[in-house]
């Protein structure tokens, strides 16, 4: 029935003086405008400024916001991904240092993996935040026979923080510290836990110490001081090597110790394949 009306249409058309069957010229855009000369301006917006939203671009270039979907996905294969979080910009030298400084302890790892990770001891710190809930007794008021159970409402969160030293192994935890009140985190402080530490070892893993452990904490000032590297040398421990800028490769606290120290082999390759640079969040694609 279509076909017919359109015939018929052009019909009368042509006993009017129509000559050809070329559309005739219509007003407004064409509706193609996915072509070479719309695409480069896309482009030149994205690259003017990355965060451009779509909507953006389809005002200033007067064209649909579909239209300038099909550009950027199909013509110029592109896609919006939020950015991925490092804690510094590495230059090629310092990426260069990270790969070298992962590589030595993958190597040795490599050789004999499980011997390796039980040697290693790795340590860090944190804030514990505390606060002193009343007892039952404390609690208790004086009511009416015919009165409700009072009521007793949660505890302001944190009435005060602690900073916590943890040290551990493949196996669990070999030593908690909590800094008194007053006294400062200093590279003195330090190196006493790193004796403390030594005994600690000692007493809960036999043979650990004539087999020689591992130090594996970051390059933050209290643990790179003269007197905590002279600590690490007293007690007998060999420092694993850990590049500046790097949070991406220190381990996080029977499964879960021993799986954050094997995750470091992960790491380390990761940095190396990642020439150097930060293994920072997964980007998302918006």
């Amino acid at each position: 029935m279509a076909e017919a009306v359109k015939h018929s249409d052009m019909k009368h058309k042509f006993k009017r003086g129509r000559v050809n069957l070329e559309d005739e010229p219509r007003p407004g855009r064409p509706v193609e405008v996915t072509n070479d000369q719309t695409s480069e301006a896309v482009r030149q917006l994205v690259v003017k400024d990355r965060r451009m939203k779509v909507s953006e671009m389809a005002k200033a270039l007067d064209i649909s916001e579909g239209s300038v979907h099909t550009i950027l996905h199909d013509r110029l294969g592109m896609r919006k991904l939020s950015a991925r979080w490092v804690p510094k910009c590495l230059s090629d030298d310092q990426k260069a240092v990270r790969a070298s400084m992962c590589q030595a302890p993958l190597t040795k790892c490599s050789r004999d993996a499980d011997n390796f990770m039980e040697r290693i001891v790795t340590g860090d710190e944190t804030w514990v935040h505390h606060y002193d809930p009343e007892t039952k007794e404390q609690s208790k008021q004086w009511t009416g026979f015919a009165s409700l159970r009072p009521k007793k409402f949660k505890t302001q969160p944190s009435a005060g923080k602690v900073m916590a030293t943890i040290f551990w192994d493949t196996k669990g935890v070999l030593l908690i510290d909590y800094l008194p009140r007053g006294q400062t985190y200093t590279g003195e402080y330090y190196s006493d836990l790193l004796d403390r530490l030594w005994t600690a070892i000692l007493a809960k893993r036999r043979g650990k110490i004539t087999k020689g452990v591992l130090l594996q904490h970051d390059n933050a000032g209290v643990h790179t001081c003269r007197l905590s590297v002279a600590a690490v040398k007293r007690n007998g421990f060999k420092a694993l090597p850990h590049p500046p800028y790097s949070p991406d490769l220190a381990p996080r606290p029977h499964g879960f110790y021993h799986n954050r120290l094997l995750a470091l082999t992960h790491r380390w390759t990761k940095c190396i394949d990642l020439n150097g640079d930060l293994c920072g969040k997964r980007s998302e694609e918006q």
